[in-house]
């Protein structure tokens, strides 16, 4: 490799097609590893750190996160989107709306609360759109054309919790990631 491609490299000024690329591969191929690798990392982070934070805890709210995003491993991009629920024992939603000022403890919801991962009519359609928009022969591709040209908010899920109303939350820019 020449000299001034590898600097092009550690500054930023060359390769970023090439990094998108392989973030794309981690998101659709490689996600369970990868939040293997963040649950192993974050565990390590706590007890280096003297916090107080358990390996389950921080497994759910890893969980939660992966939940939130679209599932990119289907082999049909047309069944993006299905609906999923899933119980937790944090009201994830509360810890967002507070911009997450205070410890997850103080939400912890014994019980459980099953929360609702959906899709709008109007969130759905506009996925189908980018999906015939970008559509490839190879999903990976598909898919990574809808990352690289479209609205990050779209590839998340509407998400409520299950007999709550007050809680209906739609994804916002600021709220993306826990």
């Amino acid at each position: 490799m020449k000299r001034e491609n590898f600097e092009g490299l550690l500054d930023g000024k060359k390769g970023g097609k090439l990094n998108l690329k392989f973030q794309w591969r981690v998101i659709l191929e490689l996600y369970p590893e990868f939040s293997q690798t963040v649950l192993d990392t974050g565990i390590k982070l706590c007890k280096t750190h003297n916090l107080d934070i358990d390996a389950k805890q921080l497994s759910e709210v890893l969980d939660f996160n992966a939940t939130s995003v679209l599932d990119f491993s289907s082999s049909e991009p047309h069944k993006l989107g299905e609906e999923r629920r899933k119980v937790y024992h944090y009201d994830f939603l509360a810890w967002r709306q507070n911009n997450y000022k205070t410890v997850l403890d103080k939400y912890y919801i014994g019980k459980g609360m099953t929360y609702r991962f959906y899709l709008d009519e109007i969130h759905k359609e506009s996925l189908e759109k980018l999906i015939d928009q970008y559509s490839h022969e190879s999903n990976f591709v598909t898919y990574r054309k809808m990352g690289d040209y479209s609205n990050f908010t779209d590839l998340y899920y509407d998400i409520e919790i299950i007999g709550d109303d007050r809680k209906k939350s739609l994804m916002t820019g600021d709220q993306l990631q826990i």
